[in-house]
Formats: C-alpha cells, sequence, structure tokens
C-alpha cells in the first residue's frame, strides 16, 4: 500500500508520465541506425546534389540542413533530434492546455498523452524527415511563447512568437492551415470568451492582424522567391481538379488517421488481452486524485464544453490532414504516406476524449483513457521493434550482395520479396532503395534493381532517373533486367529475442553478429 502511495506521487508528476510512456513508445528509435526510404538519396548524396534537390523543391534551406546532418555520418544524430523535437513539442502542448481553464486536469493529462501516442506518422523513422520534426517542434514553440504572451502582454514575446513561428513555416510548409485551425482559435478564445463576450468585433480583431496575416506573408514570400521547378514543378500546389475531389478525399483521410490507428491499436488488444488490460488497469490505480478546481476552472466539466471541445477537435483535426489533401497526397498509415498524418494528433487526441466522454462516468472514462494510452503505447513500440527488424533485413541484403557472383558480374536485377513479413509495415523498397543497398555494398553506382510489382516493364523509364545523378545509379548503362533475385527467409529467424541476441553479439561477438545477419536471407537467382 505504502508503495502504491509512493508511485501515486511520482505519477502526480505529468511530464513524468508523458516521459515514461512517450519513451516506452518511441525509445526504440534510438537504437536504430536504419536508412529508410528517401534517406538512400540524401545519405550518399554531395553537397551540390543535395542543394539542388531542394531547390527544384522550393526548399534550398533544407539541403543545406542535410548536408551539415549526413555528414556527420551518424543516423543517431537524427535519431536524437526526432525523438526530442516530438517530446518537447507534448511538453509545450501540455502548458498551452493548461491556460484553457475549461479542461480539467485529468482530461488535459490523456489530451496530451493522445496528442503523443496516436500511432501515426510512422514515417518519423526517416532521417530525410527531421525537419519536419524541427518544424513541428518551432510551431509548439511558438505556440507556447503566444500563450505566455497572450498573459502576460509582454512586445518582445508577441515578436519572439511571431519569429518563431514563421520559422516553422519553412520547414513544415503544412502547418499554414494548420495555423488557422489551431493558433487563431486558441487567440479567439483566450481574447473573446464565449462567456464574456459574444460578438467579436472588427477592431479586436485587428489587435492580432499580424498574427492573422502571417501565413499570407510567408506564402507570398516563397511563391516571389522559392518556387519549386524542373521534376518538381507543380509540387505542392493546389488545383481545381484536387479542389473538387477535396471533400471525397477528406473523409477517406478521416477515417485512415483516425479509425485506422484505432482499429490497428484494438487489434493489438485482441491479440493480448490479459497483458494489456492488466498495465492499463495498474495505470488506472495509479493515477492520483485530482485537485478540486478553483473558482476559475468550475466550467470545466459542463456538458456544454464538452461539446465545444469535440467540435473544436473535428475543426483541428480537419486542419491538419486539409493542406495534404488539398495539394492530392492521401494521408495513410502504411509505408511512406504516414508522413502526411503528422498534424493529425492534436485534433485527433481532443476528439476522441470528448468523444468518449458523452458516454461513460467519470470512473469508467478514466479506465477507458488508461486502456487506450497502453494500447497506444504498445502498438507504437512493436512498430518501431519491426522497422529494427527491416533495418536487420537489409543489412542482411547487403552481406548477401557481397558473396553472390551474380550480383558482382552483372548489373540489371527483378527482386521478388518472399520475405515481405520482414518489412516495417508490409512495406516495399523502392528501385532507389535497391540501388542505394548496392552502393553500400559494393561503394559504386552500376547497378539498377527494382521490385518485380513495381516494375514497369520498359527500362527506359528510368533513364531520366539515371541522368539526376540522385538516385545511386550514376554509371548504370541502361540495360534490361538480366535476373531475377528471389529473396527468402534464411536459417536465423527474427524473433524478438533474436533481435536482443543480436545487439548483444556485435558487442560481443562481431565474427558471429555477421554471420547471423548473413543467415536472415536467402537469396535464390534465376536468369531471365
Amino acid at each position: 500500500m505504502e508503495l502504491i502511495k509512493k508511485l501515486e506521487r511520482i505519477f502526480k508528476n505529468d511530464i513524468f508520465v508523458i516521459t515514461l510512456f512517450y519513451s516506452l513508445a518511441y525509445g526504440l528509435i534510438l537504437l536504430n541506425k536504419g536508412i529508410f526510404f528517401d534517406d538512400w538519396v540524401f545519405y550518399y548524396a554531395d553537397k551540390t546534389n543535395m542543394t539542388q534537390i531542394m531547390s527544384r523543391a522550393g526548399q534550398p534551406w533544407v539541403g543545406y540542413y542535410y548536408f551539415f546532418m549526413f555528414s556527420l555520418n551518424d543516423m543517431l544524430v537524427f535519431r536524437v533530434l526526432v525523438f526530442c523535437s516530438y517530446l518537447l513539442s507534448a511538453f509545450f502542448f501540455n502548458s498551452i492546455l493548461k491556460t484553457v481553464k475549461e479542461i480539467s486536469d485529468e482530461d488535459r493529462l490523456f489530451v496530451v498523452l493522445f496528442f503523443t501516442l496516436l500511432p501515426v506518422n510512422f514515417a518519423r523513422i526517416a532521417a530525410c524527415l527531421s525537419h519536419y520534426a524541427l518544424g513541428y517542434l518551432f510551431f509548439f514553440l511558438g505556440f507556447f511563447i503566444l500563450s505566455r504572451y497572450l498573459k502576460i502582454k509582454k512586445t518582445l514575446l508577441r515578436a519572439l512568437a511571431l519569429l518563431v513561428l514563421f520559422c516553422s513555416f519553412f520547414a513544415l510548409n503544412s502547418l499554414l492551415v494548420f495555423y488557422y485551425g489551431t493558433i487563431i482559435i486558441y487567440i479567439i478564445y483566450v481574447e473573446f470568451r464565449i462567456r464574456q463576450r459574444k460578438v467579436i468585433f472588427p477592431f479586436q480583431v485587428l489587435k492580432y492582424l499580424d498574427f492573422l496575416l502571417l501565413p499570407v506573408v510567408f506564402w507570398a514570400i516563397k511563391n516571389l522567391f522559392f518556387k519549386s521547378y524542373y521534376d518538381y514543378a507543380g509540387y505542392n500546389q493546389i488545383t481545381l481538379d484536387k479542389i473538387l475531389t477535396t471533400r471525397y478525399n477528406l473523409n477517406g483521410a478521416f477515417n485512415r488517421t483516425l479509425n485506422a490507428p484505432l482499429s490497428e491499436s484494438f487489434e493489438n488488444l485482441l491479440s493480448h488481452p490479459l497483458l494489456i488490460i492488466s498495465f492499463a488497469f495498474l495505470f488506472f490505480l495509479l493515477l492520483p486524485k485530482r485537485e478540486k478546481k478553483s473558482p476559475e476552472n468550475q466550467y470545466g466539466d459542463s456538458e456544454k464544453n464538452d461539446f465545444i471541445f469535440l467540435f473544436f477537435g473535428i475543426i483541428a483535426l480537419i486542419s491538419g490532414i486539409y493542406a495534404y489533401v488539398a495539394i492530392g497526397s492521401m494521408p495513410g498509415s502504411m509505408d511512406w504516406q504516414s508522413r502526411y498524418q503528422m498534424l493529425a494528433p492534436l485534433g485527433a487526441s481532443i476528439f476522441i476524449i470528448y468523444f468518449l466522454k458523452i458516454f461513460f462516468t467519470k470512473k469508467s472514462k478514466l479506465f477507458i483513457f488508461s486502456l487506450l494510452t497502453i494500447l497506444f503505447t504498445y502498438t507504437n513500440l512493436f512498430n518501431y521493434i519491426d522497422y529494427q527488424q527491416d533495418w536487420f533485413k537489409q543489412l542482411s541484403l547487403i552481406e548477401n550482395f557481397k558473396t553472390n557472383e551474380i550480383i558482382k558480374n552483372h548489373t540489371s536485377f527483378i527482386f521478388i520479396d518472399e520475405a515481405k513479413d520482414l518489412n516495417a509495415r508490409s512495406r516495399g523498397l523502392r528501385f532507389y532503395e535497391w540501388c542505394g543497398l548496392f552502393k553500400k555494398t559494393f561503394h559504386d553506382e552500376t547497378r539498377f534493381g527494382i521490385l518485380d510489382i513495381m516494375y514497369s516493364n520498359n527500362i527506359k523509364d528510368y533513364d531520366l532517373n539515371i541522368k539526376s545523378n540522385e538516385y545511386n545509379m550514376r554509371d548504370f548503362k541502361l540495360k534490361d533486367p538480366e535476373y531475377k533475385i528471389i529473396i527468402k527467409k534464411g536459417n536465423f529467424k527474427l524473433s524478438k529475442t533474436n533481435m536482443l541476441k543480436l545487439f548483444l553479439k556485435k558487442i560481443t561477438s562481431p565474427s558471429q553478429y555477421e554471420n547471423d545477419i548473413r543467415n536472415i536471407l536467402i537469396l535464390d537467382v534465376e536468369k531471365i
């Protein structure tokens, strides 16, 4: 009983609780030195290539950022940056919510936990998306500074908030829409609370004209001086066709961003019900009883406010995915598309909390919230175990390439992957990932590889990719695939236990580690 009381005191610290669950969910990122998705494009690129790629995309500053980061030659730098960026964003969001007096302390804690843990944006594992994490951090830092300014009205804080928010747009353009669905609504909330004023007068809005126009100013500067061009022409631009399909696509995006993560989490509950429910019950027991509300918080649990927050959650969620849907990029939980989910957690967390509050009593809702916290943590944890498994598989491919005479002596291949379940979230490697693996193995750019299901049956379709010098095959002589490489599982099974053993063997027995890595896969070769 004394132990429970001590733990309750510890769990009364919101920062501790947020850090604990965040670390359990995402801590494995810090151990993963893998190269994923478009990382292969940047991994070997020189400064000129990096800046050219990002200049064509209208973001030259990102090219310089990646040149510096990749020059450090340590993927851990990216992992630490991403890990800390999302965690600090959660701390800032927690502080911002403390200024919303109608949100109870219990609800606030779970809103922040869901914001942090909702199993979306698995593509954060990619080093080439680390500038998104920085933009995310800058946005919530700017939001936090704004919340302080609205409380103490210091001009320096106002200027600093504008500057930090403006900088966040450079790293993450999709924040322009999200900004209006969150920050502007927050300003309206602080200045014109429903209980105090029912009418917003024009002169009151003009007090915040600088904040209202900030995204417009950025958009104008970017379109005047940093337009995308060449192969990126029209990149991230809104067209009439895209606008006409936005309503339909929003329904699909809403489903993929909210329903899909919840469904995946509950599938995990069905697979390990006793374990997950036990941890949920333990967390529920450790939740400290919150203090009674002060007079200014007296409206925090009112049914009316719950519906207002439910509506705001929908608005924030739509604003978080609209920018992607409007340019024809559909958020999805699988593969690379999960990066389009990164702005969804704020609105989704608020929506989930206040939707469930409609149907459950206080005691039961706290247990449901505890259960969801454990479910989300569990889902993230095992997804990042899968990404570590994915990297071990890639290392096995490299080791098998080294000893395969056909691959050493030929240049054009089609891959048939019969070990796809070892790929994180069943993803398929793109042609430039195969080319990157070849380059890492043989230290040249003479080979081309592609999955059978991705091949267009015309090698000439990849001629422009060769000439661009960006896809690790600049010296490849255009040639139809000569061999099929069939990837099969080997004798070393990538179980959770064996993965842990691999980490230990890398330190204690490097030769055995290399042997086990090689034996994860077997490559069969067929002449085409």
